[in-house]
């Protein structure tokens, strides 16, 4: 019984779900199950093999698609009436893994973490809050990871999962009443880090989100341009925090991110080397250190009074 499963997300584009199966079976297919979400897509525009696809073609979502947040709830919840698999590799449609063996990779960082819910693949394009603390490591926690290859450990799944009353595709893993998803990868971590499990970056494998893919076929996959699809999605997010967490700006929503992250290490200091921003945290501790100094002067020379 393999560990893993691989879930796709796709819509309309079947030439690249057998081009990555093809890649998954060469460099994973001893650790993985490979599985398609056809998020709405045409009947004659479906991965070829019935049985590792999940259809989403009720009339909503023929017409909307699914999008991420919704799609990976829907596939997850769909694999696991296949299947009880320890952990769940979440792609992309616009996702190219190097040719590597990228599960291997991230497995072996959750066999050495226990509390570790998310691991991400690294990426090129990534900037130096993420590039400067992983160098030289073989991993490193962070407080933001956009869902783009994610292997997530079910049993983070079940935890984050009970923040909701009901499970559906809806609401699971993420928050899909936010429809186009924006900020709802940020809110898994910081719902993880509220109960004590840590997410991050693994340094030794790489991926590639190649815009070309929703660029070049964006009418074939039923959607729009990437600006146009992106500001909608954008906007919709901001409503979302709004109205969840009261954050006006996506600023105030990234401070409650990073808040939440370095809260996290405050309760678990024996796990300090993993963080990606140390001065912040040292002078956080230190910061509480003095308070706690401070009130226990005050305590104390309220008793000598």
């Amino acid at each position: 019984m393999k560990r893993v499963c691989i879930l796709m997300l796709q819509r309309n584009m079947p030439h690249i779900s057998e081009k990555t199966v093809k890649h998954i079976e060469k460099w994973c297919g001893g650790l993985a199950d490979f599985f398609v979400i056809e998020s709405g897509s045409d009947d004659d525009m479906l991965y070829s093999k019935e049985s590792n696809r999940f259809h989403a073609n009720w009339p909503d979502v023929r017409e909307n698609g699914l999008r991420w947040a919704r799609g990976f709830n829907y596939g997850i919840l769909e694999a696991q009436k296949i299947q009880d698999y320890e952990f769940y590799m979440l792609m992309n449609g616009d996702v190219e893994l190097f040719e590597e063996n990228t599960v291997a990779v991230l497995l072996e960082q959750m066999d050495k973490h226990s509390k570790l819910g998310i691991v991400s693949a690294n990426a090129p394009m990534w900037g130096q809050d993420v590039k400067g603390p992983l160098k030289g490591k073989d991993f490193i926690s962070h407080w933001q990871i956009t869902i783009d290859c994610w292997l997530v450990r079910k049993t983070f799944i079940d935890d984050v999962s009970k923040d909701f009353e009901e499970t559906s595709y809806i609401q699971y893993l993420f928050d899909g009443t936010n429809f186009r998803g924006a900020f709802t990868d940020d809110e898994v971590l910081m719902r993880g880090y509220n109960k004590d499990w840590f997410s991050g970056y693994a340094a030794n494998t790489s991926f590639i989100e190649n815009d070309d893919v929703t660029g070049k076929n964006f009418e074939q996959m039923k959607t729009e341009a990437l600006l146009p699809s992106r500001q909608k999605m954008t906007q919709e997010g901001l409503s979302w925090i709004k109205s969840k967490y009261n954050c006006t700006t996506k600023n105030q929503y990234r401070n409650l991110n990073l808040y939440t992250y370095i809260s996290f290490f405050m309760r678990n200091p024996e796990l300090s080397y993993l963080c990606c921003c140390p001065q912040l945290l040292e002078n956080n501790l230190s910061s509480n250190q003095s308070r706690e100094s401070t009130k226990d002067s005050d305590d104390h020379n309220f008793v000598r009074f």
